[in-house]
């Protein structure tokens, strides 16, 4: 335990058995002495990655799912990501590693020390090691590549003694041979020896190009049509990294003072994609039209026209940038920071979004009555969405389940006792090749998450509910019509979910909620409330003249309803309304207006209504007594999606977006 000024830090870790052998998940509680409000942060940290690392080289394979890195610090393992870059594992032993690569279709992974050890595998986590090249005796290999296929492999050195490029088409890279007149090049010209800073080639490596950086130092291009190499022609003192695109039609070279040249027609051009500085990486789509740059200590430069124009994505964080590489489509992109994290970029038209494994977007959150189990779930804080988190010690450690796969979870929820779960998605539709429409699966827990199953309905899911006998329900806004859809339900035990459409007809539900029994239940259509006493066998509507703003909680003794509104015209805040509801009768008793800037994310009733927490994007509000006259403002200005608490509403839990935790409050 490591003491800080008015602070303690633990770090814990748990296993769960879900988990692979390597999916350990790291836990970090700061509880802050002397200050009532924040009290505990509970931060969910990547499995196995949980620091900022002094990263060097990082890959990519064609669809961006898979993402090598390498790091130079103490750290230094071999890094592999299958999520696009949202969970990390290390591999291998530590090593003074110089590159590290993935094939475009991710059946081979390959990695070379310094000393010439190279590290080959099919699946990035099985690892062979091959010694053919550190038993040359060269001091400093530099760089590594393998074809599309996973069978073909360039590596180069770059020390004191000038050494010819090696080739190896052997099962796995077992036996390497240098290129000479009877290896890639036998019929012409062959690059000859020198000190290599940089090896690329195409998917095929029907093309090839290697950057020297002694003597002459004329990159040397292999063209497999005609079997040869030949000498560029364009020199410089400062190579840094060679690119080719995987059709082999871009070839490109950038110096460590950021003059990148380009071939086109024979020629090479010079271009400055950010006038000056020094470069942090440079990668290239499959045919080359979107080049990315980086700059070491700025930001990243995109193009779109192969190299003639670029321009600044304001949006990506300024780091110490020292590589990038980016899948066929160029609108995935890993970029590498030292002394940071692998970041990962997404460009969907007009749309930028970045994000570090470190980073969430917490999407839901629920906690037991004691607050001793916890579940959350995160939508993903960049775009290809995030896992279900659970705690069975109060957040003291963490279990991902990542076997449900990653998806864009957008609520969840647990039974007073925590041994119930359930939770929404909206990818599995379009994974299982489906167009069009954000549906999803509900998925649901009977064993505090150790095992889930899932509904075999997809659907736009707006609300779900749960009590503690395990009972769900849960409501739907398109069921194949835009804005009508059902409310459905399921006991525990029971694998089919039932619809109440016989009773209710389809609405434009938005969201739903029970009691800790099951017996009432409170679900909103449009302006109209919709209250059963008798657990969904009978219902009473209620016109309340509002725009409802999404937010629904009942108390666990069902006697006290909340609710967000729109408001009016003539008063546009935020509403937030407390209701009796006694045998179907709706009351109001109290509301509370928040500010027409605020959007009202989440509410949290105690199990007697006597507390209320409401998530905002302005912060975190605490209410005290039933007629909400005692009002705590807390985490003001941050924005938090979800929120939690305990049966006595004395213990809060709040998630936010790109937040590396949940936030506990006492």
């Amino acid at each position: 335990m490591t003491k800080y000024p008015g602070a303690y830090r633990y770090a814990v870790y748990a296993k769960s058995p879900n988990m692979e052998p390597s999916e350990t998940v790291y836990s970090t509680i700061y509880r802050v002495r002397g200050l009532s409000l924040p009290s505990a942060l509970l931060t969910v940290p990547v499995n196995g990655y949980g620091e900022a690392f002094s990263w060097k080289k990082v890959s990519m394979d064609k669809t961006g799912k898979y993402i090598a890195a390498i790091a130079e610090d103490q750290n230094g393992f071999i890094w592999i990501s299958d999520d696009y870059g949202v969970t990390w594992d290390g591999y291998g032993s530590k090593n003074n590693w110089a590159d590290i690569v993935i094939s475009g279709s991710a059946n081979m992974f390959a990695a070379i020390a310094k000393s010439g050890f190279v590290f080959v595998s099919q699946d990035g986590k099985n690892w062979l090691l091959r010694t053919s090249l550190s038993s040359l005796g060269f001091s400093n290999w530099a760089s590594i590549c393998v074809s599309k296929d996973g069978t073909k492999f360039l590596a180069a050195a770059n020390d004191t003694q000038n050494h010819f490029i090696y080739y190896s088409n052997s099962t796995f890279g077992q036996t390497w041979n240098p290129v000479n007149s009877g290896v890639l090049g036998s019929d012409g010209f062959i690059p000859g020896q020198h000190s290599w800073s940089s090896l690329a080639a195409s998917a095929d490596f029907g093309n090839a190009f290697a950057l020297p950086v002694d003597g002459l130092n004329q990159p040397a291009i292999y063209f497999g049509t005609t079997n040869t190499w030949f000498n560029s022609g364009q020199s410089n003192n400062n190579w840094y990294r060679a690119v080719v695109s995987p059709d082999g039609t871009f070839i490109g070279a950038v110096t460590s003072a950021n003059l990148l040249y380009v071939r086109s027609g024979g020629e090479f051009t010079s271009k400055s994609p950010f006038g000056g500085g020094t470069s942090g990486g440079f990668a290239v789509d499959e045919t080359g039209n979107t080049v990315v740059a980086a700059k070491n200590g700025g930001k990243i430069y995109r193009s779109t026209d192969r190299a003639n124009t670029f321009f600044e994505i304001t949006s990506c964080p300024t780091r110490s940038w020292t590589d990038v590489a980016s899948d066929y489509s160029g609108e995935n992109v890993a970029l590498a920071a030292s002394g940071d994290h692998i970041w990962i970029g997404n460009f969907n038209g007009s749309v930028e979004t970045f994000s570090n494994p470190s980073q969430r977007t917490w999407t839901g959150v629920a906690c037991s009555s004691d607050g001793k189990f916890i579940a959350a779930c995160d939508g993903g804080a960049g775009v290809h969405g995030g896992y279900i988190h659970t705690s069975a010690d109060g957040g003291l450690s963490w279990t991902l389940h990542k076997n449900l796969g990653q998806k864009k979870w957008t609520h969840i929820k647990t039974s007073n006792d925590g041994k119930y779960i359930v939770a929404t998605e909206t990818s599995s539709y379009r994974e299982a090749g489906n167009p069009g429409k954000e549906w999803g699966h509900i998925w649901f827990s009977e064993d505090h998450g150790l095992s889930w199953k899932r509904s075999s309905k997809w659907s736009n899911w707006t609300g779900i509910a749960i009590a503690d006998t395990g009972k769900i329900f849960a409501t739907e806004n398109d069921d194949g019509t835009p804005g009508l859809g059902d409310i459905y339900y399921k006991s525990a035990g029971a694998q089919n979910f039932n619809s109440l459409y016989s009773l209710l007809g389809a609405k434009n539900w938005i969201g739903i909620d029970c009691d800790a029994t099951g017996t009432v239940i409170a679900a909103v259509a449009g302006k109209m409330i919709y209250t059963s006493s008798n657990s969904g066998s009978s219902w009473t509507e209620h016109n309340l003249n509002y725009d409802f703003h999404g937010v629904i909680d009942l108390s666990s003794d069902g006697k006290t309803l909340s609710l967000s509104f729109t408001g009016t015209q003539s008063n546009p805040y935020r509403i937030v309304h407390l209701y009796n509801l006694q045998n179907n009768n709706l009351t109001l008793f109290a509301s509370n207006s928040f500010g027409p800037n605020i959007s009202i994310f989440g509410i949290s009733l105690s199990g007697k209504g006597d507390y209320m927490s409401v998530a905002t994007s302005k912060g975190i509000w605490s209410f005290v007594g039933r007629d909400l006259a005692i009002k705590n403002e807390m985490e003001s200005g941050k924005s938090y999606n979800c929120i939690a608490s305990t049966a006595d509403g004395l213990t809060i839990f709040a998630g936010g977006t790109k937040q590396t935790g949940i936030m506990m409050l006492k």
